[in-house]
């Protein structure tokens, strides 16, 4: 039965994630477990937003961590979010976000690359960008 807090299935497969990652098991059951609430949240007929504010912030974070110590953080935050020891908004903005970090590196190597092919255009014919004097 879904309830109007999200599920209990919602809450019970996030803290069966959390026990497990905690536990230090990194196995692909964390990630089909993940896989198993996304779909069960897209069948749901209640919006998203009835979903508890810590398990909100669990599915929109948890799953852009690259490394164990980023999901750890993840979990910790999610716990204190449902403690009432930390807001929504704090744990936001000091969680890992290594899809920023991703994201920056692609967008610098784009503009590399689109300043390396200006250069390329205004070199001469020869492709030599020094001006000859005769």
């Amino acid at each position: 039965m879904v309830t109007k807090s999200g599920g209990t299935w919602c809450i019970a497969l996030i803290n069966t994630i959390d026990a497990l990652v905690s536990a230090g098991n990194n196995s692909l059951h964390i990630s089909y477990l993940y896989a198993i609430m996304v779909v069960l949240l897209e069948r749901q007929s209640e919006p998203r937003g009835m979903i508890p504010p810590g398990d909100q912030f669990f599915m929109d974070f948890y799953m852009k961590q690259n490394r164990r110590s980023g999901k750890l953080r993840v979990l910790e935050l999610r716990r204190g979010i449902i403690a009432g020891t930390m807001s929504v908004d704090s744990a936001r903005a000091i969680v890992p976000r290594p899809d920023l970090s991703i994201r920056g590196i692609k967008e610098r190597q784009l503009r590399q690359r689109l300043r390396g092919e200006n250069t390329e255009g205004m070199a001469g014919e020869d492709g030599d960008s020094s001006v000859h004097v005769t």
